[in-house]
């Protein structure tokens, strides 16, 4: 299938950033008919202000899952990527969302790893599941930035789940810009998938984020990638048969002698 990533800033309105998002999938949709799905970065809605949430945002409400649900019908597009939820009271979680132009939403998952040195425990709870999702006939891994770090959590996406890409959503910062580049390239070697990362540039809070978003194959090339100012939209071809051959022709699978649940 072909994708698109979407390398955006966002601003300071969750209006203006689905304005913004918008445009990328409208425009995408109309030079494209290939194209099936966009992903956009991670908490696009808010723009990464946390501090915020409570505040700023008060008086203007984050996305709805029917304002992606409807652009999604509209531009025949699987658009996925970040937001906020919050499903009761006190709870507000960093979501990674999949929505079906044809069955609206399909997946949700909760980050799982927050990160304690730039605050997020203190304004988000931590999902628990890891989750996988189907799609122009593969099926996807979702992450969210700060899980790239954690291997494992990989690991267990593509053996339990048999996932031929991983997904990552991400507001990633610099100076960690050649941590992204690595990481990013480890994990499509070791799992031998697609990794399809996404991240925004721009600034929010004290945090500058260092784009760099990459569609990476499942023998480690880069198929494609942006640079770290401007906005970008990638686009690039994912053949579940290239998964298949690589895993084929280097059977590292067969040769694991520990699973991911047992050393979790």
């Amino acid at each position: 299938m072909k994708i698109a990533v979407a390398q955006l800033d966002a601003g300071t309105s969750p209006a203006s950033n689905l304005e913004r998002l918008s445009r990328a999938a409208r425009e995408r949709s109309s030079q494209d008919a290939l194209v099936e799905a966009l992903f956009f970065p991670e908490l696009f809605d808010v723009g990464y202000r946390l501090r915020s949430l409570e505040t700023e945002f008060a008086q203007e409400a984050p996305w709805s899952d029917m304002d992606l649900e409807t652009l999604a019908r509209e531009t025949n597009l699987v658009l996925a990527g970040g937001m906020i939820e919050r499903p009761a009271p006190g709870e507000t979680f960093n979501a990674f969302k999949v929505f079906d132009p044809a069955h609206g939403l399909t997946a949700v998952y909760h980050k799982r790893h927050l990160v304690s040195f730039m605050g997020e425990p203190d304004y988000l709870r931590a999902g628990d599941a890891l989750v996988s999702c189907a799609f122009g006939g593969l099926r996807w891994g979702l992450l969210i930035c700060y899980d790239l770090r954690f291997p494992e959590h990989s690991r267990a996406l593509a053996l339990e789940h048999n996932v031929d890409v991983l997904a990552i959503v991400s507001a990633w910062p610099f100076p960690r810009r050649d941590h992204w580049r690595t990481l990013l390239r480890a994990r499509a070697i070791e799992n031998q998938c697609y990794v399809v990362g996404c991240n925004r540039v721009g600034t929010a809070d004290r945090y500058t984020f260092c784009g760099s978003s990459a569609v990476i194959d499942p023998f480690g090339e880069v198929v494609a990638e942006a640079g770290t100012e401007s906005e970008e939209l990638l686009v690039a071809d994912i053949s579940p048969a290239l998964v298949a051959e690589v895993r084929t022709r280097l059977p590292v699978r067969r040769d694991i002698r520990e699973r991911s649940s047992d050393v979790r």
